[in-house]
């Protein structure tokens, strides 16, 4: 919610967390409560005009949800070795690069 209210108020969230009172706070969150975020808000706009432009050129009503994008969080990379690392220079660079150092 911090992160949210900070945005909308353009400041840092540690800035919002010292400058916005307890009694503002819990207004802050019976709005945003209530008020859909706008990213959200825009998303299903666009999925609307492009459910409308669809139905136009097909048959039966697409549903919304068909044109809503979900975003699946990124799993995380592996930290690759140091090894690992020279080993996938020396495929690329078939054994061209001059060895610096030990290993």
């Amino acid at each position: 919610m911090w992160f949210r209210i900070s945005r909308m108020l353009g400041m840092s969230v540690a800035r919002a967390m010292e400058e916005i009172s307890a009694s503002e706070f819990q207004e802050w969150v019976y709005f945003l409560e209530r008020d859909p975020d706008p990213d959200v808000k825009r998303q299903h706009e666009a999925a609307s005009i492009c459910r409308e432009i669809a139905s136009a050129f097909t048959r039966g009503h697409p549903r919304l949800e068909d044109f809503i994008l979900s975003y699946k969080p990124r799993r995380r990379m592996q930290r690759a070795s140091q090894a690992h690392i020279k080993a996938g220079f020396r495929q690329s660079f078939r054994g061209r690069l001059r060895n610096q150092g030990t290993g």
